[in-house]
């Protein structure tokens, strides 16, 4: 083999994996309003901002979907809102479970300085439904999702999605 053909082999090699890679990649989202930065997934598509500024999403600052059936919602509100509990009211909406119920899961955490409660469950048809409260000092952000269908893949986009968050 000539240095010219074994030259070629290689950069073929090199653009394949390169490839590969990057559609394995998250696509960073960056949410001024909110003040936060999360991942989605290379195979979601962010709204652009004719979406953002139509009926369907205007109460949002952000919006992600996938193919198939699954979305991520982030909104904002204001400094005396009650997002936790609209954040659980939510998933119980949703899912047509008892605020009380056993299999919603409420989870504390701290993102970045900021606490945040995130509360899931899942309904009868196979939808996963989540909502994170993050607080700050003069608002509340909501994050809310969904991952349906019975696709198990849906659901761990969907929860990498929550793990990436961070403030700005």
């Amino acid at each position: 083999m000539t240095v010219a053909a074994a030259l070629v082999v290689v950069s073929v090699a090199a653009v394949v994996v390169w490839s590969q890679v990057r559609e394995t990649e998250p696509t960073q989202v960056i949410d001024d309003e909110a003040g936060l930065r999360y991942d989605i997934p290379q195979s979601w598509v962010q709204a652009g901002e004719a979406e953002m500024a139509g009926e369907v999403y205007a109460m949002y600052s952000s919006v992600a979907e996938a193919p198939g059936n699954a979305w991520v919602r982030v909104r904002v509100s204001g400094p005396g809102a009650d997002a936790l509990t609209t954040a659980k009211g939510f998933v119980a909406a949703f899912n047509g479970a008892d605020w009380d119920s056993p299999s919603m899961v409420e989870e504390e955490s701290v993102i970045d300085g900021h606490a945040a409660t995130r509360f899931s469950d899942s309904d009868d048809e196979g939808r996963t439904w989540m909502a994170m409260a993050i607080e700050f000092d003069d608002r509340w952000v909501e994050v809310s999702g969904m991952a349906g269908d019975n696709e198990p893949h849906l659901i761990e986009e969907l929860e990498s999605i929550y793990a990436s968050i961070t403030v700005l």
